[in-house]
């Protein structure tokens, strides 16, 4: 039984945040889901302290296995960073280590792409295919401008207001076009 088996190495083998090459090779990629659900309950209740120590400890014990155990931690980690805050999840992009960041920036566009599509298929006359470019613009704009973001407010606001002006400035290079091809 695995939780008997975890319960008792873990009696066994001590998990202190010991990242060293011993302690990694005492465990294998059966820990893998009960250290990435320390690292949710540490992250939850807002002990990034110890919530890093567990992401560490996970992706030490993967990146030991090789490339499927880490592509296996990473699936694990994006399902409990599913359940972080829009802010939690920016906070980490920001710090962007360990390819984290890229995978907190994965969890924001699922959150937001659909909505945003919507978004800007209204704003911008029901066309589709530029709606969708504007999504994808709208992301690379978060990646260029994640440093921009205030911690002290919410990323939603952040992401409609970004769109909001990506928006306007269609509009405003239209209207410089028109004119311009009114006087020509």
């Amino acid at each position: 039984n695995f939780e008997n088996k975890y319960v008792l190495d873990y009696l066994r083998n001590t998990f202190e945040y010991d990242i060293s090459s011993e302690i990694i090779a005492k465990l294998n990629i059966n820990y893998l889901p009960g250290i990435f659900k320390l690292y949710e309950h540490y992250t939850q209740s807002r002990d990034m302290s110890n919530a890093k120590k567990m992401k560490d400890l996970g992706l030490s014990i993967a990146q030991k296995g090789g490339q499927d155990w880490l592509d296996k931690a990473l699936t694990i980690l994006k399902k409990y960073m599913q359940h972080l805050t829009d802010e939690q999840l920016i906070a980490i992009y920001q710090s962007n280590k360990d390819g984290q960041g890229q995978i907190a920036l994965a969890c924001l566009y699922d959150r937001y792409a659909k909505k945003m599509l919507n978004f800007f298929y209204y704003s911008l006359h029901n066309d589709y295919n530029k709606a969708q470019d504007f999504v994808h613009d709208l992301f690379l704009k978060i990646i260029e401008k994640h440093h921009t973001f205030n911690n002290n407010q919410a990323v939603k606001p952040w992401i409609y207001g970004i769109a909001s002006n990506m928006c306007k400035n269609e509009f405003r290079d239209n209207k410089v076009t028109q004119k311009y091809n009114d006087y020509v």
